[in-house]
């Protein structure tokens, strides 16, 4: 997870809505000094993940950084409402 929060509401979302349950790990611009559309945030988390950038689903409501991920090669969804990202999961393969 890529977020431009603060430690504190990075937290209490993490808390309470139980993102440790299907997270494994949170990049935060509070703590690694770079906040999106700063390309160096993605590379942080691709190191981190060890993966390849097409092995990515990067998920975000904001066009903009989606289209950054996507030209790192990492596949992008732009999440607009529950229906829509469903469908666009399914085309991954993937379900909620």
């Amino acid at each position: 997870s890529l977020n431009n929060e603060g430690k504190e509401l990075n937290e209490h979302r993490v808390k309470k809505f139980k993102l440790l349950e299907f997270v494994d790990f949170f990049i935060s611009s509070s703590l690694v000094h770079f906040r999106k559309p700063d390309v160096d945030i993605w590379k942080i988390g691709l190191d981190i993940a060890q993966a390849k950038p097409s092995e990515v689903l990067y998920i975000d409501d904001r066009q903009m950084f989606v289209e950054v991920a996507r030209n790192l090669g990492i596949n992008g969804i732009v999440h607009e409402n529950y229906e829509s990202t469903k469908t666009k999961f399914e085309k991954f393969g993937l379900s909620l």
